[in-house]
C-alpha cells in the first residue's frame, strides 16, 4: 500500500507545498493537482483489499480540507483581482450557490463513501463559516440546513458503518 501510494502522496504535497508560495493562476493550478493526486491516493486505499477500517481517516480528513481549499481558492482570486461579477452574478450569490452545490456534494460523498469521517470535517466547515460573521441571513440559514443535512448523513453513515464492523467483529471507522 505505501509503495503504491508514495509516488502520489509526494505529489500531492509538493503541489500544495508551492501552490503556497506562488501566486495566481499558478496557485489554482498546483493545488488542483494536488487535490486530484490525493483523490487518486483516497481511492487507491478505498480499494485496498487489506485496509483497516482506520487507514482512510487521516486522508479523509487531508481531502475534506482540500475540498474545502479548493472551493474557497477562485474566489479569494476573483477578490483578489477585484473581481464584483462573474457571469452577471454577485460575488453573495456565487457564494451562496457554491454554499448549496459544495453541500450537496458533501452529502453525496459521505454516503457513497460510508465515509462519517469526511462529515465530520464538513461539519466542522460549516459551523465555521457560520460563526465567521461574513455571511448574509439568507447564507447563515443554508450554513444551517447544510450543517444539520451533514450532521444526519454523518449519523446515518457512522451508525451503518458501526452495524457492519460489528458484525465482522472489527474495529468501527
Amino acid at each position: 500500500m505505501i509503495l503504491d501510494i508514495s509516488g502520489w502522496f509526494s505529489l500531492t504535497m509538493i503541489g500544495l507545498g508551492i501552490s503556497s508560495i506562488v501566486g495566481p493562476p499558478w496557485e489554482l493550478v498546483l493545488m488542483t493537482v494536488s487535490f486530484i493526486s490525493l483523490c487518486l491516493i483516497y481511492s487507491k486505499i478505498q480499494q485496498h483489499p487489506n485496509r483497516s477500517p482506520w487507514m482512510r481517516s487521516p486522508f479523509s480528513v487531508f481531502l475534506a480540507w482540500s475540498s474545502v481549499q479548493i472551493l474557497i481558492l477562485p474566489f479569494r482570486i476573483l477578490r483578489d483581482f477585484r473581481f464584483e461579477e462573474l457571469f452577471g452574478l454577485s460575488v453573495s450569490l456565487w457564494t451562496s450557490i457554491m454554499l448549496i452545490v459544495f453541500a450537496g456534494g458533501v452529502l453525496v460523498f459521505s454516503w457513497f463513501h460510508s465515509d462519517w469521517v469526511f462529515g465530520v470535517v464538513m461539519i466542522w466547515f460549516y459551523s465555521g463559516m457560520f460563526f465567521n460573521d461574513r455571511l448574509t441571513l439568507t447564507q447563515e440559514w443554508i450554513t444551517v440546513i447544510a450543517t444539520v443535512a451533514v450532521a444526519i448523513v454523518t449519523v446515518v453513515v457512522f451508525r451503518r458503518r458501526q452495524k457492519v464492523f460489528s458484525e465482522q467483529k472489527t474495529p468501527v471507522s
